[in-house]
């Protein structure tokens, strides 16, 4: 449950569309784009940012339907770097700060992760998240 809450709150991370002049712009979208999806609760464009055969697909799925129902949060990604990449796999090392505005009981935090994405039909997708660090915050800090 832990790797599905890991991976959920680093895909928070992700912009739309892939800035064909510069590869790490294109990376980094994805995170962008699955942070703008999180945020608007929108589970289809999330899912569409998750790699169809990471080994937690369905737990992912199941779990981000449960945060909306239960959240409402607003996510920063305070710094985002490619720290690796190849033709067909790239790292992505993400700080992010997550805070709740409605909902259950919630700790903001600030994460930091290291997001794999692999290509799949020529598309970047999040396939594992590790988290290296979580802050918990203090309400109205950062």
């Amino acid at each position: 449950m832990k790797n599905i809450l890991i991976l959920f709150l680093l895909s928070l991370i992700v912009p739309l569309g892939c800035a064909k002049s510069n590869p790490e712009k294109g990376i980094q979208s994805v995170i962008f784009e699955n942070v703008r999806a999180m945020e608007s609760e929108n589970l289809e464009c999330f899912m569409d940012t998750i790699h169809e055969h990471c080994p937690h697909y369905n737990s992912t799925k199941d779990f981000a339907t449960q945060m909306f129902k239960d959240y409402d949060l607003k996510c920063e990604i305070n710094d985002i770097k490619v720290v690796e990449k190849s033709d067909h796999e790239a790292k992505v090392l993400v700080v992010q700060v997550t805070r709740r505005l409605a909902g259950l009981p919630y700790n903001d935090n600030k994460t930091t992760g290291i997001h794999t994405l692999k290509k799949i039909n020529g598309t970047w997708k999040i396939y594992h998240t590790e988290i290296v660090n979580i802050e918990y915050l203090k309400p109205g800090s950062f």
